[in-house]
């Protein structure tokens, strides 16, 4: 995820969730599909035209029929640009949550180091404070 992608995730409150990158996924199952069905229906939906008669009307239907291929192929760049972000945003996602387990994991253990260090230090000074008393009463 690009520096300006965890920028807008903090202004806009929207911070990365498994629950953001399951939605994302769902987009993801329900573009594909659509992605598909234009790439394999666009023959029957956009017939070769009227290549064998010859009139205005024919003209017409050719240059009309140019368009829509155009606008049709225009769609399908535009699903498959959709389906590329889609999955670069769920990549994003994850890589932000990956990052932030393991910073709360690294987080957890620096507390149970530290928690540990100061055991270790309080045990000194008590058998520290132990001798030091043992040697006091032997002196009186």
């Amino acid at each position: 995820m690009s520096d300006s992608d965890y920028l807008i995730s903090a202004l806009t409150g929207t911070p990365a969730t498994a629950e953001r990158a399951d939605a994302a996924e769902r987009h993801l199952v329900m573009l594909r599909p659509l992605l598909g069905e234009v790439r394999e229906r666009w023959p029957v939906i956009l017939p070769a035209g009227a290549a064998g008669w010859r009139s205005t009307a024919a003209e017409r239907y050719l240059e009309r029929l140019a368009q829509l291929r155009s606008a049709l192929a225009a769609v399908e760049l535009a699903l498959a640009a959709g389906e590329t972000e889609l999955e670069a945003c769920i990549a994003g996602i994850r890589a932000e949550l990956a990052e932030h387990e393991a910073a709360v994991r690294a987080e957890e253990q620096r507390a149970l180091d530290l928690q540990s260090s100061s055991d270790r230090h309080d045990a000194s000074h008590v058998q520290r404070a132990d001798l030091d008393g043992a040697a006091a009463w032997a002196t009186r």
